[in-house]
């Protein structure tokens, strides 16, 4: 009896594992081709306007508009927006949660817009009031290529600042505040030259970065309220073309010894040419 009653327990704990397996071997679902296309930078202009649409995987957008000037600069930004979207049938359905450009983004409206064609390209959408417009992918330019297409955000990335922090009283040590950033700009539009990181923006960031005291950056919110502050002073500098600041490093001592580590470590290296590179071999 015993032996009848053990042979299907032996039997089941040698199905059970596969039945397990087997289950868990479900394939993740993949992507529609619509869903795959659809995140990225997309752009289009109405006369002197460019509209930038930026769709992300986890179903939220944002999208800027700036005005270009009689010299192909862009002078002024005239607004963001931002909200949800999604896939329903062969529509996309953008919800607008917030927005400043209510006459392109009316805030709190649902547009139920045609997918007239969609790939890597271009996008051709219907709007509610029966019209078409094509928007087009950024795409980082290819040399040799036309001046057609919009540059991804580009990055500049500057040398580490490091200051001697400031002192409450005389008998604080001294302290060196080290910080390797990188400064990521607004997408570039057709014939925008990208802006260079003058002098003058490295030694306002110097001053301000010296005013402070131990205290405004002893905890991370600290740094990150620095952070922002930052931006806004290094913003001008930069032809209110920045969008954000990237901390990379950042690091506090009371040694200037690690500072200066820190400083020659996170420093950019400057990629040396062919004529330069069989000088230093000489040397």
């Amino acid at each position: 009896m015993k032996k009848n009653i053990f042979i299907p327990i032996v039997i089941f704990l040698l199905i059970f594992p596969i039945m397990f397996t087997s289950g868990c071997k479900k394939k993740k679902k993949k992507l529609s081709p619509v869903k795959q296309l659809l995140p990225g930078t997309w752009y289009m202009s109405k006369g002197r306007a460019y509209i930038l649409l930026i769709m992300r995987f986890d179903g939220n957008w944002s999208s800027d508009v700036r005005l270009e000037g009689a010299s192909s600069k862009i002078v002024e930004r005239k607004g963001g927006a931002s909200g949800t979207w999604h896939i329903q049938g062969k529509n996309l359905v953008l919800n607008v949660a917030e927005s400043k450009i209510d006459e392109i983004w009316e805030k709190n409206k649902e547009l139920v817009c045609a997918i007239v064609k969609l790939d890597h390209d271009f996008m051709i959408l219907r709007y509610p009031s029966g019209r078409v417009f094509t928007w087009k992918r950024a795409q980082v330019k290819k040399k040799g290529g036309g001046d057609k297409s919009i540059k991804l955000a580009p990055v500049i990335k500057i040398p580490p600042i490091v200051v001697n922090l400031n002192k409450i009283s005389s008998n604080d040590i001294d302290r060196y505040f080290c910080l390797d950033m990188e400064l990521v700009m607004d997408t570039l539009l057709p014939g925008e030259k990208p802006v260079l990181f003058r002098p003058e923006a490295r030694e306002a960031a110097i001053i301000f970065l010296s005013s402070l005291i131990y205290k405004d950056v002893n905890t991370f919110d600290a740094v990150n309220i620095v952070k922002k502050k930052l931006e806004k002073i290094l913003n001008p500098y930069l032809d209110g073309s920045l969008k954000k600041i990237t901390i990379k490093n950042v690091l506090i001592t009371s040694s200037i010894d690690k500072a200066d580590t820190f400083f020659i470590e996170h420093t950019p290296k400057v990629p040396v040419s062919g004529d330069n590179k069989k000088k230093a071999e000489k040397s």
